[in-house]
């Protein structure tokens, strides 16, 4: 049973924002337009995505890093 305004029984996303949100990351990350996901498409988005988190480009992400990049405090910060 949706909820007012077509959020959750429990107070999340409904059902329509679920597949809003899917789609409009199948459009980011199908680069070729061809309304698939290859295995290529996937892995660079993920190498774009590890790439922004490793600010310091070692090639390894610290927990420093990934809260800084989800906007948190550092856990030097707390």
């Amino acid at each position: 049973m949706m909820g007012h305004m077509g959020r959750g029984m429990m107070g999340g996303p409904g059902v329509e924002c679920i597949l809003a949100c899917t789609r409009a990351m199948m459009i980011l990350i199908d680069s070729d337009g061809d309304g698939t996901l290859s295995l290529e498409e996937v892995e660079g988005t993920h190498a774009k995505f590890f790439k922004a988190i490793d600010t310091d480009k070692v090639g390894k992400v610290t927990i420093e890093e990934w809260t800084f990049f989800r906007g948190g405090a550092s856990t030097a910060d707390r």
